[in-house]
C-alpha cells in the first residue's frame, strides 16, 4: 500500500521532467483539472508522505495503524478551519444584527452632540465644525458602555464660538482626532488647532459650557463593539474579542425625552484560519492555520458619514 502511493506521487513528481508535453495536455483528458492539481502538488505531498514514513518507523506500529492515525489527524487538519470560520461569520452575523442601514437625513444638526468613551473635549473635528460654522454647538458626551440607552438627561459639555473681550484659555495640543479625517493637502488654510487659535486672538472665543444631551438635535456615537454572547463552541476554538469585533456607527434623533436610534451601520473584522488546501499549495509552515482578515457588512466610514451623508464641510479654509 505505502508503496503504490509512493510510487504513484514519485511519478506525479518527475511527469513535469521527464514529459513536459505530456504533462500540459493532461488538462484536456477526463477529469484533467484534477490531474494537473495533482501533478502540481505531488512534490509537496511527496515530501509529507516520506516524513510519514519515517515518522511510522520511528513508532515502530503496524501500517495499517499508521494510515488511520495519519488519515485521523488529516481528518481533523482539514475540518478545523472550518468549523472555526464558521464561528467566526456566526459571530460576525451576531454583531451586524440589527443595523438600520436606511438613512434618512435628519431635519436640523445645528447641535450636534457627540459620544465618547474619553473625557469630553473640543477635538480636531469639534473645532472643524465650529470654525466652518456647520454648527452653531458641539455636544461632547461621555459614555462608559457602548451599548448605552440615550436620555436627555445625560451630562454634556457644550462648545461654542462667541465674540468676547477676552476669551478664557484652552488647551489645543491634545485635542486630536479619533481618526483622520481629511488629507493634509486639504487644509489650506492651516491645521484646525492653528486656525482656533487665530480665531481666539481675533476676538471669537472657544467656550465650554455645562449642558444635557437634550440640548442636541442629532446625537452620533462611533466606537468599538465586542461580541458579548459566549457559547462552548466559541470558547473551544477561542474565537474571542481579538478575533471577531465591529466598528459601529449610530445616528440618534430626539424623540420627546429620549433618542431614538434612526440608523445604525456596524462594519466587522473576522480573523479566519486559512484552509489546508491554501497549505498545501504553497508548502510553508508560515501558512499552516494562518489567520487572514475578512470584513463583513460594508457601509460608509466615518469621515464619508460626516461629509457624504450629512452634508459636513470639514476641510480648513483660509477664512477664520
Amino acid at each position: 500500500m505505502l508503496r503504490t502511493v509512493f510510487i504513484i506521487l514519485f511519478l506525479a513528481t518527475l511527469a513535469p521532467y521527464v514529459a513536459p508535453r505530456f504533462t500540459e495536455s493532461v488538462a484536456f483528458f477526463p477529469l484533467g483539472a484534477q490531474l494537473s492539481y495533482l501533478i502540481g502538488v505531488a512534490p509537496k505531498l511527496l515530501v509529507l508522505f516520506l516524513l510519514g514514513v519515517l515518522f511510522i518507523r520511528l513508532l515502530a506500529i503496524r501500517w495499517y495503524l499508521s494510515i488511520l492515525l495519519g488519515a485521523s489527524v488529516a481528518v481533523v487538519i482539514a475540518v478545523l478551519p472550518s468549523l472555526f470560520n464558521r464561528v467566526v461569520d456566526r459571530r460576525a452575523a451576531n454583531l451586524a444584527a440589527g443595523d438600520q442601514r436606511q438613512f434618512a437625513p435628519p431635519p436640523q444638526t445645528g447641535a450636534l452632540a457627540v459620544l465618547r468613551m474619553q473625557e469630553p473635549r473640543c477635538d480636531e473635528l469639534c473645532q472643524r465644525l465650529l470654525l466652518n460654522n456647520q454648527v452653531s454647538r458641539f455636544l461632547s458626551v461621555s459614555v462608559s458602555d457602548p451599548v448605552v440607552t440615550l436620555t436627555s438627561r445625560i451630562a454634556a459639555t457644550s462648545f461654542k464660538m462667541e465674540r468676547r473681550a477676552s476669551c478664557p484659555a484652552v488647551d489645543l495640543d491634545r485635542d486630536r482626532a479619533e481618526v483622520q479625517l481629511v488629507d493634509d493637502s486639504a487644509d489650506k488654510g492651516g491645521s484646525p488647532a492653528e486656525r482656533m487659535r487665530l480665531a481666539i486672538a481675533g476676538g471669537r472665543c472657544l467656550i465650554a459650557e455645562k449642558a444635557t444631551l437634550g440640548d442636541a438635535d442629532v446625537a452620533l456615537f462611533h466606537r468599538n463593539v465586542f461580541n458579548t454572547q459566549s457559547s462552548i463552541i466559541a470558547t473551544m476554538f477561542g474565537v474571542d474579542d481579538d478575533v471577531v469585533r465591529g466598528e459601529r456607527l449610530s445616528m440618534y434623533q430626539r424623540d420627546g425625552d429620549n433618542f431614538r436610534e434612526t440608523y445604525r451601520r456596524t462594519i466587522v473584522r473576522g480573523e479566519k484560519l486559512a484552509s489546508i488546501s491554501s497549505w498545501i499549495s504553497n508548502f510553508s509552515l508560515a501558512t499552516f492555520m494562518r489567520r487572514y482578515t475578512q470584513y463583513y457588512y460594508d457601509g460608509p466610514g466615518w469621515t464619508p458619514f460626516l461629509t457624504s451623508m450629512l452634508g459636513f464641510e470639514l476641510p480648513s479654509s483660509a477664512k477664520t
